[in-house]
């Protein structure tokens, strides 16, 4: 694993074993029509996070050790928040905003190593791009403790605005942000807003082309895991 892309595929993983923080709308676009958002924090303090971390084969271990090594991080302390979100379904329209603590320079490094590997300037940044399965994929560390990532160099541009305050964020004001739950014990949910007209919407998927809102809360409470999840529904 020599790139920014394997990093990516690890933290989803992880996600299951590190510290974390509620999700902040201000590092969301506001013509997000969708999101999700891992709240590792509230999975680490459930039961169920306590007995995914205790029970880590040992084979496991040894892997996240190795990982460790090569790039700088570990991934049972320092992955703190994964924030995914896009304008609409088509594939590759989504960004990945990932919070923790990183060791940009190694991580850099290894990127560089890609045979596709470029480097483009953006602003006082520095966006990499590299190949992974022949497919591009571009990334940058917006500070040492925010990392973003898509597959789209336009994407990833538009989520650095946001974080950079030049472009809007979400607030009280957008109807996604009303689907994002406020009880105590979530730690994932994913909302969809405008779904009855979003582009990259299977057309044969009738439910969810006649849906407005789509959302779907994973939480513990009292030690039971519960989960929710509902649609608006056009039935003119």
């Amino acid at each position: 694993m020599k790139s920014l892309a394997a990093v990516m595929a690890v933290l989803m993983v992880a996600a299951t074993a590190s510290y974390g923080e509620a999700l902040r709308t201000d590092r969301v676009s506001a013509s997000a029509r969708w999101l999700v958002h891992i709240d590792i924090e509230a999975l680490n303090s459930s039961q169920l996070g306590a007995t995914m971390k205790a029970d880590i084969p040992a084979e496991h271990a040894a892997k996240l050790e190795e990982f460790k090594t090569n790039f700088g991080m570990d991934l049972l302390k320092d992955i703190s928040g994964i924030t995914l979100y896009g304008e609409n379904g088509e594939h590759g329209n989504a960004v990945a905003i990932i919070r923790g603590k990183f060791a940009v320079d190694k991580l850099v490094a290894l990127t560089k190593k890609n045979p596709d590997y470029e480097q483009i300037a953006y602003s006082n940044l520095a966006i990499h791009k590299w190949k992974n399965h022949g497919k591009d994929g571009f990334s940058c560390f917006y500070g040492d403790e925010t990392l973003v990532m898509g597959g789209d160099l336009a994407q990833v541009k538009a989520a650095l605005n946001v974080l950079g305050g030049s472009t809007a964020h979400l607030t009280s004001a957008n109807a996604l942000s009303k689907l994002i739950p406020t009880a105590a014990g979530v730690f994932f949910f994913a909302s969809a807003d405008g779904l009855d007209n979003m582009q990259g919407v299977d057309p044969n998927a009738t439910v969810i082309k006649n849906s407005q809102t789509a959302s779907l809360v994973v939480r513990e409470q009292a030690g039971e895991l519960r989960s929710a999840a509902v649609l608006a529904i056009d039935v003119r």
